[in-house]
């Protein structure tokens, strides 16, 4: 936590040396605008960019695998999140209020999406979901334009709640080789026969 709250840092490039940030470490750092990450950055804490305030964009490497609680959170002006396929962990909160953010690929790694980790992404119209075992309550809450899902894993998740309130899905878009009738008590509706997922 040794850079946390401070105020006039506006960007940070960092060595490729550093392979994990810690919980906290630039917490509160609300004129931070621009991060280059080591390309060797396998883990970021939690709270490590909370409130944030002014970040504009976050570009993860390609090796991280875990991404804290509460790490990304209240980013409001963020627009682009690319999580990478190496992820594996995302914790709670991890990007909520993130306000701006349009759409959002979760990686094919990532078996839970765990409680309230995009809610109040007030801008986000859609997302894709790779293939994920559970999903905590209220993972889109507030998602007020949200109108579009889609779902390539098989198997309906586990899940405890209803997860798109205050969203405009209806139905959830999936693949013929889904095997339930329901994507977490949503309707679902097929996509074609041909359908290719195609990455942003």
């Amino acid at each position: 936590g040794v850079i946390q709250q401070c105020y006039s840092l506006q960007s940070i490039i960092m060595p490729d040396s550093i392979g994990v940030i810690e919980s906290n470490a630039f917490r509160y750092c609300s004129s931070l605008q621009f991060i280059k990450f080591s390309k060797n950055i396998v883990s970021i804490g939690s709270y490590v960019f909370d409130y944030c305030r002014v970040l504009r964009s976050i570009n993860l490497p390609s090796k991280i695998t875990r991404i804290g609680e509460y790490s990304f959170s209240h980013c409001f002006i963020v627009s682009s999140i690319i999580l990478p396929d190496s992820l594996v962990n995302i914790g709670r909160n991890a990007f909520e209020s993130n306000y701006l953010v349009k759409s959002l690929v979760i990686p094919e790694n990532v078996t839970l999406i765990p409680e309230e980790t995009f809610m109040n992404c007030y801008s986000l119209e859609s997302i894709v979901i790779k293939n994920v075992a559970q999903i905590g309550k209220n993972v889109f809450k507030n998602c007020y334009i949200l109108s579009s899902c889609i779902f390539l894993g098989n198997e309906n998740p586990a899940y405890e709640d209803k997860i798109f309130i205050n969203s405009k899905i209806d139905f959830v878009n999936v693949t013929l080789s889904y095997k339930a009738n329901n994507f977490c008590s949503y309707p679902i509706e097929y996509l074609p026969s041909d359908y290719e997922y195609q990455a942003p």
